[in-house]
């Protein structure tokens, strides 16, 4: 859900997807480096991609080291925190910098030093049981952050922002549809079972944002 969130929603994305061979070319020492090969686009990188790992036919592009030393990296927060100190970057993927900013900011409240667990347990902690409580007050939780964004000209939720109304509106009982599950999980993971437990939804409202191109409309 957090892969799909930044990287798929292409929706919330100026530019569109934020995927793997998207965030490559990102790198500007790597859009260099495919320069010299002729990968002049994404679609062409995509392709390469795509024979490498269906066909395991080799390009000398996939075999330089410093590509392959950032896409080791590709898949970190790190190299999205390292990617979204360019501008040009979070106006062209705003959205996917949003969920981004929503998962720092949990990752900075859990993440404690001197505690024994790992950081993967810490980060994961009741996520089960938070996700519980969200898909039993989804209605309630989307009917919250509907009336915000309502109240905001122009705004969108960054995760499942066309489906939003339609959560809100959903009659307990009712089967859950797959973006719905994506939602909840999403909400599920940034905040905390203390909050969640307490009604406290607040932590979401860090998903809403105004596009960058409606600002001044």
């Amino acid at each position: 859900y957090r892969y799909r969130s930044i990287h798929f929603i292409s929706s919330n994305n100026q530019k569109g997807n934020l995927s793997f061979h998207d965030l490559l070319l990102l790198d500007e020492e790597v859009k260099k480096i495919g320069l010299e090969y002729g990968i002049t686009s994404k679609e062409k990188l995509w392709e390469i991609l795509c024979d490498y790992n269906y066909y395991h036919k080799k390009h000398p592009f996939l075999e330089n080291d410093k590509v392959n030393e950032v896409m080791l990296k590709v898949p970190t927060l790190a190299y999205l925190d390292e990617i979204f100190k360019n501008i040009s970057n979070v106006l062209a993927y705003q959205g996917s910098y949003t969920v981004f900013q929503y998962v720092k900011a949990y990752l900075k409240e859990v993440l404690k030093e001197g505690l024994p667990q790992t950081d993967d347990d810490l980060i994961n902690q009741d996520f089960d049981q938070k996700l519980e409580i969200v898909l039993s007050n989804l209605s309630s939780i989307a009917s919250y952050l509907l009336n915000i964004r309502n109240q905001i000209p122009n705004s969108k939720l960054a995760i499942c922002n066309h489906g939003l109304s339609r959560t809100a509106r959903k009659i307990e009982g009712t089967g859950i549809s797959h973006d719905q599950r994506v939602f909840a999980k999403g909400i599920a993971f940034g905040t905390t079972l203390e909050k969640l437990q307490n009604g406290n939804y607040e932590d979401a409202k860090g998903l809403i944002f105004i596009p960058h191109q409606n600002l001044f409309k």
